[in-house]
């Protein structure tokens, strides 16, 4: 029995680590700890220079400038500063806990504060007027600044083609995507994936198909969890501007594989039998425990499944499993473009070391 994992693991998206978590530590500690700060991701030299005033995390006011493009002054005289940014205007003054808009004043928890020759504020208030969501840890430690580049990508030296979600949900998974091409944007609802810390969509441009133009190739990554991890990728052709159809790996497994899965008394053997190949591929798996073990019928695909681009070609690999848990190799798929789609067209199978 062949059995493939994509729409197992499409619905057991596990996310065990969300960034800005920490273990919990006391605000006396904290003041003590070394500060963290990251933008998108990356580390920020801000961390250097955070504090904690009144149970507040507090950073440099121009700070800002990384969070977004915002017109900033700062009045000496008055020893106070004014911000613009997103059509708003804040005017902070040290020593207050009033900001002055252009709407409705801002009151902080804690003053603004000249430090060294900056002005300090709440992290919240950078968050704010940026338009940059911020996670404190539980323990003030660490700040994490999500901005609206976050959710921006770029194939490598190609600013003009960008990626966007369409809707941000839960943990950061996007449910339908975005390109912006030539000025022009596209709409795909069905694309999903996951766009957090970990893993976000890996986008490029390659000529894959062998028409001469460059396709736009979005590789996104739908689940994880332990022994489990699923990709599936999406190409789309800019010239006759289109979505185009990717052979899915049930559809490559059922039309090319056959495989029986055996126990002896310590091994497990198994034999594998590609489309166009003349002999079938054998192994021997030693497990001292192979008559109690609760095989497969037939090797099951998929447990784990990765897309990429190398050498010019799409190619998906999934993981082959004599149990639920176990891998005995890999499957490796080189795609072709033919007859409207791509579709498999050369298939091996790797052993994996014991």
């Amino acid at each position: 029995m062949k059995k493939c994992w994509s729409h197992i693991v499409s619905g057991l998206l596990l996310f065990s680590v969300v960034a800005g978590s920490y273990a919990a530590a006391s605000l006396a500690d904290a003041r003590e700890m070394q500060k963290e700060v990251t933008i998108d991701d990356k580390s920020s030299s801000y961390g250097s220079k955070a504090a904690i005033q009144n149970d507040v995390y507090i950073l440099p006011l121009r700070m800002i400038h990384e969070l977004a493009n915002v017109e900033l002054t700062w009045d000496n005289v008055h020893k106070r500063a004014e911000v613009k940014s997103q059509g708003k205007k804040y005017i902070i003054t040290a020593g207050e806990k009033l900001v002055k808009t252009s709407a409705d004043p801002v009151r902080l928890l804690t003053p603004a504060e000249l430090r060294k020759g900056n002005i300090f504020v709440p992290a919240t208030l950078l968050a704010e007027m940026s338009g940059a969501k911020v996670t404190l840890s539980e323990d003030n430690v660490a700040a994490a600044f999500t901005t609206a580049n976050y959710y921006k990508m770029h194939p490598e030296g190609e600013p003009d083609i960008t990626l966007l979600p369409m809707k941000i949900g839960e943990d950061d998974f996007i449910e339908g995507m975005k390109l912006k091409f030539s000025g022009k944007t596209y709409s795909f609802p069905d694309w999903r994936g996951m766009w957090g810390w970990n893993y976000k969509p890996e986008i490029s441009t390659e000529d894959i198909s062998g028409d001469g133009h460059k396709e736009i190739i979005v590789v996104n990554t739908l689940g994880y969890g332990t022994g489990v991890f699923n990709q599936e990728a999406r190409v789309w052709n800019p010239v006759p501007r289109k979505e185009e159809k990717i052979d899915s790996l049930k559809k490559i497994v059922d039309e090319n594989i056959e495989s029986t899965i055996k126990a002896g008394k310590n091994q497990i053997q198994i034999s594998l039998k590609i489309k166009g190949h003349k002999e079938p591929i054998t192994q021997a798996i030693n497990e001292s425990n192979a008559s109690e073990l609760r095989l497969n019928d037939g090797l099951g695909f998929g447990a784990w499944e990765r897309y990429m681009v190398s050498d010019g070609k799409l190619m998906m690999r999934a993981s082959a499993n004599y149990t639920n848990t176990s891998a005995a190799g890999e499957l490796i798929v080189t795609y072709q473009y033919k007859d409207h789609r791509y579709q498999a067209d050369e298939i091996k199978y790797e052993v994996l070391d014991e």
